[in-house]
């Protein structure tokens, strides 16, 4: 993990990097500032100020990296067009309330987490993210469904197969 991380990291060179640095620093030196969460980086001083950027949707919006046929992280780049086509497309597609709660069971590194990030912001519902405990064990995430009245769900399909087979639902 820590090795695909700084490939990452060297690959897109961002300005700063926002994460648990402890536990980065141990494993490699890093190639970028570095701003410890949570602590320094709540003082937003840091950042840059907001730009517009209305009218130019070929502008960068973030980039999501896959294993690639290597095995070494490649990194796709999406424009805010693509993003936002998307996200209009779920909105259209799944019809979300405001009073829908959707969970979060992607990382956010993760393209699956886009929907449940984006969507869930521009419907303002709630999104309820899963701790990574509750993620790998299919009982307890049938029981967090309940607890937490999750109206959208989104996931690989075996994660639905493995709640059916072991979470007793």
């Amino acid at each position: 993990v820590a090795h695909n991380l700084l490939e990452t990291l060297r690959n897109a060179f961002p300005a700063k990097v926002l994460g648990e640095q402890q536990a980065l620093e141990a494993k490699f030196e890093l190639c970028c500032q570095f701003f410890n969460f949570p602590g320094e980086a709540e003082d937003r001083s840091f950042l840059p100020a907001a730009e517009n950027t209305r009218g130019d949707d070929d502008r960068l919006a973030y980039i999501l990296y896959t294993s690639g046929s290597t095995g070494k992280p490649k990194g796709v780049m999406i424009s805010h067009h693509n993003a936002l086509s998307f996200v209009d497309w779920c909105s259209d597609t799944f019809s979300p309330l405001p009073a829908d709660r959707f969970s979060s069971h992607a990382p956010f590194h993760f393209d699956l987490s886009i929907l449940d990030l984006y969507v869930s912001i521009k419907h303002g519902a709630t999104l309820v993210l899963i701790d990574e405990t509750t993620a790998k064990q299919p009982e307890a995430l049938a029981a967090f469904i309940a607890e937490h009245r999750i109206s959208v769900w989104y996931s690989a399909p075996s994660i639905l197969s493995l709640m059916a087979q072991f979470g007793n639902m």
